[in-house]
């Protein structure tokens, strides 16, 4: 065996067991509060969940969640076996055992007065051990998903959905997509759009009036939710994203009540695909063009013409089972020149008298526009508050330089050719809870232009490829060449920027195939 493969092979041993130590027992310490590795991954699965939906149904006093105490509940979706922990390729992570959603909630009606509905829980169950034995492909390296993609949604009979009714009041449907590198969402059915069979199950379960009809979200990224966003026969909608190896006992908890979600969107949710302004260029083999500028995500939704109108739900987004109020907001900035800083102040108090729960307090924004193209909002910082029990308040200080509202000027509109430019006007603060849901805090006014940092440009695109970029009235700009770029290098010369120079063929790069490794039983 070579030094170099000898070497290899001891990282990735050492690799392996820190992983495992990280993952199954973390030892406790002042920054975790005691708490160990499995505990952390709960904390963290239940503080990121974000919670899109939750009216009161017809009939009751009480939002669909949390679950009442004794509630019946079915589960629908055979992703409540083959739930999605992480995600595939360097997201991807094997664990000791992993808690699917259904064993969550099987634990939990062990413990509480939870009734689970186990006969609808065998069928799907049945559906996935007998997909997996017919030889179903690994999903980047675990069986997570693997069904789901390789088969898609188990039917359900009328007469199976109408013996799940005549058992439980509650309907939670669990839709579950993965991904990974080269997995990324298209616009087809059964990922960014619901397959024929999901929307059959769907359609099913709402015919069968379900006192509750729930969905949970298992899902890597941004999909179709124009399905539940306005259907009034849909109650709540749980996004948990990728919620780790117990995702199922923190799933449960959070359905229950026994913890709470206080996570927000990182990313617009649109109402279809094609609302997105990449969709037109994403996604094409060796040159994508990136014709959106700074108008990525919420920039494009919250400033271009027309665009507001196409959200679900917007950057930042994201309900509680408490009821929070900000207060208004004080705002200063300090100092001078290049180090002023702004200082935003805002209590945020829990209304409710039941419930406890976070908030997390945004700080946004709005430059004024003037050579220099503008978003209508940008965020500029953010915290969560503590855990605040029933009438409970707390005042939350967010401060960040001054000059992080700059812009930069790559082609010199401003005469400063590669620079970080303010340019005079005001420039407006805004407080809220998400984007759209914001006070405004205070103005600042600059009656000069002032440069904050001088640099020079890099990778400048070569406008062959890339000719226009879009502004913030919705039209395209020429896009001009500000220095002589290199032509854009040919696809085959752009595979690996420093190739291995060693003759040892161990460690020449090839094509990855990720080890087959099965997930113990004991995981589903």
């Amino acid at each position: 065996m070579s030094l170099n493969k000898a070497l290899f092979i001891a990282l990735l041993l050492c690799a392996s067991l820190f992983q495992q130590s990280m993952a199954y027992n973390a030892p406790a310490c002042q920054d975790t509060g005691g708490m160990n590795g499995v505990e952390i991954a709960k904390k963290v699965a239940e503080e990121g969940m974000v919670l899109l939906k939750n009216k009161v149904p017809n009939g009751s006093k009480a939002k669909a969640l949390p679950l009442a105490e004794k509630e019946r509940v079915a589960l629908f979706g055979v992703n409540q076996i083959d739930y999605i922990h992480g995600g595939g390729g360097s997201g991807n992570f094997v664990a000791e055992y992993y808690i699917s959603l259904y064993k969550g909630l099987m634990e939990k009606s062990v413990k509480s007065g939870l009734y689970l509905y186990r006969n609808l829980v065998k069928i799907h169950k049945a559906y996935f051990d007998e997909c997996w034995k017919n030889d179903i492909s690994y999903s980047y390296g675990t069986r997570q998903g693997a069904v789901l993609m390789a088969k898609g949604e188990m039917t359900l009979s009328e007469a199976q959905v109408l013996d799940a009714r005549s058992n439980a009041n509650t309907a939670i449907i669990s839709i579950g997509r993965p991904a990974g590198e080269d997995k990324d969402r298209k616009n087809i059915k059964g990922d960014f759009q619901l397959s024929d069979a999901e929307v059959d199950m769907i359609a099913k379960v709402k015919a069968a009036n379900f006192d509750k009809v729930i969905v949970i979200l298992n899902v890597t990224g941004v999909m179709e939710t124009s399905w539940f966003v306005d259907d009034d026969a849909i109650d709540a909608a749980l996004l948990v994203f990728l919620p780790g190896m117990v995702g199922g006992h923190a799933m449960a908890d959070v359905l229950c009540g026994d913890s709470y979600p206080s996570g927000k969107l990182a990313s617009t949710w649109a109402e279809s695909y094609e609302d997105y302004p990449s969709s037109n260029n994403f996604g094409k083999q060796y040159v994508a063009k990136y014709e959106e500028d700074i108008f990525v995500g919420y920039r494009y939704f919250e400033t271009i013409p027309g665009a507001a109108n196409k959200v679900n739900y917007e950057f930042g987004y994201g309900l509680s089972y408490a009821d929070f109020d900000m207060g208004k907001a004080e705002f200063k900035v300090e100092g001078i020149g290049r180090n002023r800083k702004v200082e935003v102040s805002v209590v945020v108090t829990n209304k409710s008298s039941e419930h406890a729960g976070k908030e997390v307090v945004q700080v946004y924004y709005s430059a004024p526009e003037g050579n220099l193209t503008q978003a209508a909002k940008e965020l500029v910082a953010f915290e969560k508050t503590k855990e605040l029990g029933p009438r409970e308040s707390q005042t939350i200080t967010l401060s960040f330089p001054f000059d992080d509202m700059s812009s930069y000027d790559d082609v010199g509109k401003t005469g400063n050719r590669a620079a970080y430019i303010l340019e005079p006007g005001d420039y407006q603060i805004h407080v809220g809870r998400s984007v759209r849901n914001t006070r405004h805090a205070g103005t600042y006014s600059l009656n000069r232009l002032e440069v904050c940092e001088q640099l020079s440009n890099r990778l400048v695109p070569n406008t062959k490829n890339l000719t226009r970029r879009l502004t913030s009235n919705g039209s395209y700009e020429p896009l001009m060449q500000t220095v002589n770029a290199n032509p854009t290098p040919q696809p085959e010369k752009e595979k690996f920027l420093n190739p291995p120079k060693s003759n040892d063929p161990f460690i020449t790069f090839k094509a990855y195939i990720y080890p087959q490794i099965p997930c113990r039983d004991k995981a589903y």
